[in-house]
C-alpha cells in the first residue's frame, strides 16, 4: 500500500497537548506522514485499570502501514509495546474475566513435528492476492503469563478470517470460555493444472475486497480445548456474530438470496438477522424485510436485539432506520423506533443513524445510544426503547474512562501551521431549494499568499462523506497556500 493511499479523513486520533512546549511552527512537510499514528480499537479491561489499542503507522524505511499492540495501565503516560519489537497486531478484544486478549495479526508462527523438528508455517494455503484484504489470524494473547500464542496452533481447521468491518468480528463467550469468529473454510477450489499456472477463479461471491476468500462461515473456538468447530456449513455468507448475554444463541447477518454483491460499504441487498441455537446449530430468522438488516445488539436482559434497517432495496449508501425485534417465545416481532422514511423524517434534528451500531450501544435494557450523521458532523443520539421517545444523552458505557486512558498521539502537530476548516453550504442558483455541503479549507495565513489557488476534492461518494476533522492530505495543501 503506498504511502498516499493511506491518508484517510478522520484516520489520525488527533489528541493533542495543549502543554506542548513552544517551538517554531512550520509548514507541514510530507515527510511528517511518517510522524504520525493512529490509536484504533481502544478496549478496557473488564476493571477498567487498564486499556489495549492497536496503534497504525507507516513504516519510513519500507513506506509499508504497520499494526501493533500497546498498554496503558493506570494512566495515559504509562504506554507500552505489549510485545517486543512490535509485532503485527490487530482488533483487540479483551475477554470479560480479563485473562485473555484476542487479536489478529499477518504473522506467521512455527509448529512442532516429530523428533522436535520445528518449521515456518505459512499463514495461508491457498494464499490471499496482495490487492486483496491482508491475511490475518486469530492470537490469543495470555495476560498473566505475559505471552502470544496462535489459536489452535498447528491444529487450524478454518481458514482465512474475516475482518472487515461487516462481516467479521471476534467476541469472547460470556464466560470467557469460548470466542467467536467469522472465516471461510481455506480450501482452493482450482484444479492442479489452474494451480499450476496461477489462474485465479473470479466466481459471484461477495466481490469487492474479499478475492481469494471463501464463503465466511461462523466458527467457535472452545478456549480450554483449543480447537474450533463450524457453526455454519453451507456457501451463505454470514458476519457480525454476537453473543446472547447466557451465551446459549448467536444473532448474525446473513443474505440468502441470490442477488449478492460487495456489502463493504455498500449495504443495500437483502440481509436479515437469524438466531443460532448453539446446541442444536438451528437458524431461526428475525426479520424479513426487503432490504437490509444489520448491525444486530442485544439488549442486556436478553430480550430483544437492535438494529439499522431499510424498508427497501435502495441505493448503495440508503438511509437507515433504527428497529428492534423481541424475542418471544411464539415469534420474533420487528418494530422500527427511530423511523427515517416516514413523514416527520425531516422533523428529527439529531441526524441519520450511522452505520454500524456501536457494541455499547445499550445504555440499559430500555435506553438505546447510537451515533448520528449530521452533514458534515456526526452525533449521539438517545431513545427510550419502550416510548420510542428521545431522551437525554448519559454516556456511552466505558466512554469517560477509555478516554482517559487513550493516549495522545501526533503533538508534533503543535508545531506545525494549522489550516482553518469551516462547513458551508453551496445553494444552486435555479433551484433555490437544491444546497449542497461542503468543508472549505483556508491556508494558514503564516503561508497565504495571492493569488490563491483552489482544489476541489471530492470525497468520492456514494461508500463515505467529506467531514470536519483533521484530513493529512487536505492540511498538507493548505500548507503549501491552496
Amino acid at each position: 500500500m503506498t504511502a498516499l493511499r493511506w491518508i484517510t479523513p478522520l484516520f489520525f486520533a488527533l489528541l493533542l497537548n495543549p502543554n506542548a512546549s513552544a517551538q517554531p511552527k512550520k509548514p507541514l512537510a510530507i515527510e511528517d506522514l511518517y510522524l504520525m499514528e493512529s490509536v484504533k480499537s481502544p478496549t478496557l479491561f473488564p476493571k477498567e485499570e487498564k486499556l489495549v489499542y492497536e496503534r497504525v503507522w507507516i513504516d519510513a524505511r519500507t513506506k509499508e502501514e504497520r499494526h501493533s499492540l500497546w498498554l496503558v495501565e493506570g494512566k495515559r503516560e504509562n504506554k507500552k509495546p505489549l510485545e517486543k519489537d512490535e509485532p503485527d497486531g490487530r482488533n483487540p478484544v479483551v475477554s470479560p474475566d480479563g485473562q485473555w486478549i484476542a487479536f489478529l495479526s499477518t504473522r506467521p508462527y512455527r509448529i512442532e513435528h516429530g523428533g522436535g523438528k520445528r518449521t515456518l508455517r505459512p499463514l495461508f494455503e491457498p494464499p490471499i492476492p496482495a490487492y486483496s484484504d491482508p491475511g490475518v489470524d486469530l492470537w490469543l494473547y495470555n495476560v498473566k503469563k505475559n505471552f502470544a500464542l496462535p489459536l489452535g496452533e498447528g491444529e487450524r481447521t478454518w481458514g482465512h478470517v474475516f475482518h472487515d468491518g461487516f462481516y467479521g468480528r471476534v467476541a469472547f463467550s460470556p464466560d470467557s470460555k469460548r470466542l467467536v469468529f467469522v472465516a471461510d473454510d481455506g480450501k482452493d477450489r482450482r484444479t492442479r493444472e489452474e494451480r499450476e499456472l496461477g489462474i485465479e477463479i473470479v466466481r459471484p461471491d461477495q466481490g469487492e475486497g474479499y478475492t481469494g476468500y471463501g464463503p465466511a462461515q461462523i466458527w467457535i473456538a472452545d478456549l480450554a480445548q483449543e480447537k474450533a468447530t463450524r457453526v455454519t456449513d453451507d456457501d451463505i455468507w454470514y458476519g457480525d456474530p454476537q453473543w446472547s448475554p447466557d451465551g446459549k444463541s448467536l444473532v448474525v447477518v446473513a443474505n440468502k438470496t441470490k442477488d449478492r454483491e460487495s456489502v463493504r460499504f455498500s449495504i443495500n441487498k437483502n440481509f436479515d438477522l437469524y438466531q443460532i441455537d448453539l446446541a442444536t446449530k438451528k437458524q431461526t430468522q428475525l426479520t424479513t424485510n426487503p432490504g437490509p438488516d444489520v448491525s444486530p445488539r442485544w439488549s442486556p436482559d436478553g430480550k430483544q436485539i437492535a438494529y439499522l434497517s431499510v424498508p427497501r432495496n435502495g441505493p448503495h449508501r440508503d438511509v437507515f432506520n433504527v428497529s428492534l425485534v423481541a424475542l418471544n417465545e411464539s415469534r420474533a416481532v420487528p418494530r422500527t423506533i427511530y423511523e427515517m422514511h416516514g413523514k416527520a423524517v425531516w422533523e428529527r434534528l439529531s441526524g441519520f443513524p450511522a452505520f454500524p451500531l456501536p457494541d455499547d450501544c445499550w445504555s440499559s435494557s430500555r435506553i438505546l445510544q447510537f451515533v448520528t450523521e449530521i452533514g458534515a458532523r456526526s452525533g449521539t443520539h438517545a431513545i427510550d426503547v419502550e416510548s420510542g421517545k428521545s431522551v437525554a444523552i448519559t454516556r456511552f458505557s466505558n466512554s469517560e474512562r477509555k478516554q482517559e486512558l487513550i493516549p495522545r498521539t501526533n503533538e508534533f502537530l503543535e508545531r506545525r501551521f494549522k489550516a482553518k476548516s469551516i462547513a458551508g453550504v453551496w445553494t444552486n442558483k435555479e433551484w433555490k431549494d437544491f444546497k449542497l455541503e461542503m468543508v472549505w479549507t483556508i491556508p494558514p495565513v503564516e503561508v497565504a499568499t495571492p493569488p490563491y489557488k483552489l482544489i476541489v476534492y471530492p470525497h468520492g461518494g456514494p461508500h463515505s462523506r467529506s467531514t470536519l476533522g483533521y484530513d493529512f492530505t487536505v492540511q498538507l495543501f493548505a500548507a503549501h497556500g491552496y
